[in-house]
């Protein structure tokens, strides 16, 4: 949903149609209260990382700093500001929903181990979840301390929750790096293309 989200937002930036833009922002609108009350962090956290990169992009926002914040103490202040806003809306993400952040790091701490054991082969795709419990299993006998605490975060998991990390695991870190690479030409590509939507308009 945050994807389409999105999607309808660019596309009002960028469309020249009247229709179009109508319908994109209407849905824009009508699809926030939706991720809102999902209480997904982690479409939070996309669709307002993806709303920033389109309306930064848009009204080149980053140029416009570049020309009017000269001086440094007042790039100091903002990148100060910045950085408290964003603990503070760690802190609050982190504890809207800590056990399923803490089960997160378990999942990826394991993963992290899975990568270090098959560096090069993977474990295969779609096996995540068959390792998965082997190494949860294996990480409680190693560590039986810990099953009063993260005891209850033990579940029977199929994803690392991280695509770039899911890749890593069963497809080795080439596969990874690779997908980090197209994703990052595609990144440069669709700033280009809005960069000369906004000069042609």
């Amino acid at each position: 949903l945050a994807l389409l989200l999105l999607f309808s937002l660019a596309t009002y930036c960028y469309s020249s149609t009247k229709l179009i833009r109508v319908l994109s922002i209407a849905l824009f609108v009508s699809g926030i209260p939706i991720i809102l009350v999902s209480l997904s962090r982690s479409a939070w956290l996309g669709l307002i990382a993806g709303t920033l990169y389109i309306v930064v992009f848009k009204f080149k926002l980053i140029e416009k700093a570049k020309s009017r914040l000269k001086r440094r103490n007042i790039k100091a202040l903002i990148l100060i500001f910045g950085m408290t806003v964003g603990s503070f809306a760690a802190y609050l993400l982190y504890y809207l929903k800590k056990d399923s952040a803490d089960g997160r790091v378990l999942v990826w701490k394991l993963s992290f181990k899975m990568i270090r054991d098959y560096p090069y082969t993977g474990i295969g795709q779609g096996k995540f979840g068959t390792y998965f419990l082997k190494y949860q299993s294996s990480y409680f006998e190693h560590y039986p301390e810990r099953i009063s605490t993260q005891g209850r975060l033990a579940d029977n998991v199929t994803f690392a929750y991280n695509d770039v990390l899911q890749i890593a695991v069963e497809r080795v870190l080439v596969g990874a790096v690779l997908f980090s690479f197209i994703l990052a030409i595609s990144l440069k590509y669709s700033k280009c293309l809005a960069a000369n939507n906004v000069s042609g308009s």
